[in-house]
């Protein structure tokens, strides 16, 4: 099973010390325990995540939202607004283009699933933005999600035109990414 693989994978990366290693094999198994239902697993594998002191700026961004959402799913708004304030922190302190997009796409995320569609609009459009400099050196597929983000939203605003532009626009070259979008697309 593939808890136990990842489980077996940590525990070599922790005997070599190997830290990336590390945080990968804790990112899986935070996400496999999330979605099966073991949130309290999911959280001390994030915290565990978040806590090693050689990962990037955008996958402490990363952790430090995917613990927010969940401490906000079992209703800790303690937690919850702590790494919120962290989330904050990390922005502020950092020049990673990478980590501006993630905390642009979260927050517009966030501004979104509460109805704040022309705060949403604007994070969007900032994240889309720093993702049209990524595509340039190569790294495109935060381009085609934020076409997707963009599409979703204007969907939802009754702005068909120009959902249906952002989504053709979200059909790239990540095969996986493509046929998620095009679902989408054709739903509408």
């Amino acid at each position: 099973n593939a808890i136990y693989c990842y489980e077996q994978a940590l525990s070599e990366f922790e005997h070599l010390s190997m830290d990336n290693g590390k945080m990968l094999a804790l990112k899986q198994l935070a996400f496999i325990y999330s979605h099966t239902g073991h949130i309290d697993k999911s959280i001390e594998c994030y915290e565990k995540a978040f806590s090693i002191q050689n990962i990037r700026d955008v996958e402490r961004m990363q952790f430090a939202q995917d613990l927010c959402r969940l401490y906000a799913t079992i209703g800790n708004l303690e937690q919850k607004n702590r790494y919120a304030d962290l989330i904050e922190a990390i922005f502020a302190e950092t020049n990673d283009k990478e980590t501006q997009i993630s905390y642009y796409s979260y927050k517009a995320k966030e501004n979104q699933s509460q109805g704040w569609y022309d705060l949403a609009e604007q994070y969007y459009l900032k994240a889309l933005d720093l993702a049209k400099i990524f595509a340039e050196n190569g790294k495109d597929a935060y381009l085609y999600q934020m076409y997707f983000d963009m599409g979703i939203l204007c969907r939802d605003l009754g702005r068909n035109d120009e959902a249906v532009s952002y989504l053709l626009q979200s059909l790239g070259k990540d095969t996986i990414i493509s046929e998620y979008n095009y679902l989408t697309y054709i739903q509408m």
